[in-house]
């Protein structure tokens, strides 16, 4: 709600003051109840906020500091390859493969192109062995 008030607006014309009184339109303001419930549901939003980056960073040194998925060791290095290539995409596209609402055409032609290099280094591999 705008409602106007007058103020008495000073003119200064050397020594002699002039006294205009203008019509100037105020502004809805929120209470200082409704300002301190938004600052403490800030407050309490930025303290989650805190603790769910805390949280995710003490779950990323535990996934970190696992070894062994399995007891294959050339399993558990697929595992941690996927999981860093996993990392690349996500800083690269910012999201997940899942999220990816690509048309179904794109998926198999972006598969066809993979093994397509897949064969390649097959062949390079055998034609070095």
């Amino acid at each position: 709600m705008s409602d106007k008030r007058t103020y008495a607006n000073i003119k200064d014309y050397g020594n002699d003051m002039s006294y205009e009184n203008e019509v100037k339109p105020t502004y809805d303001f929120i209470s200082i109840n409704k300002y301190e419930d938004l600052k403490k549901q800030i407050e309490t939003l930025q303290g989650q906020k805190k603790f769910l980056q805390e949280r995710l960073r003490k779950a990323g040194e535990e996934i970190n500091q696992l070894k062994n998925f399995t007891n294959d060791e050339i399993v558990n290095n697929v595992i941690k390859k996927h999981i860093a290539r996993h990392k690349q995409g996500m800083e690269t596209f910012g999201k997940t493969i899942q999220d990816n609402k690509r048309p179904p055409k794109e998926w198999i032609s972006e598969a066809q192109q993979e093994a397509m290099d897949f064969i390649v280094y097959l062949e390079k591999l055998d034609k070095t062995l």
